[in-house]
Formats: C-alpha cells, sequence, structure tokens
C-alpha cells in the first residue's frame, strides 16, 4: 500500500492533470479488477 502511495506522490510531482485523469482512471480499473478477482 505504500509503495503506490509513494507511486501516487511521483505522479502528482512530476505529471500535468491530465496525466492524473488518466492514472486515476487507471486505478479504479485496476481496483475493479482486485474486487472481481477477489470474489471468485
Amino acid at each position: 500500500m505504500t509503495e503506490s502511495i509513494k507511486i501516487l506522490k511521483l505522479i502528482l510531482g512530476n505529471f500535468n492533470m491530465p496525466y492524473l485523469i488518466i492514472w486515476l482512471r487507471f486505478i479504479k480499473d485496476l481496483r475493479l479488477e482486485f474486487c472481481v478477482f477477489s470474489f471468485f
């Protein structure tokens, strides 16, 4: 969990707003996949 927070901080520090939105979408997709896998 701490690793992902570090990565997020790096992204926040280095990239613009569009990249942030893309990353947030990517993280949401990962969460959805994780939820689906945890069910099965």
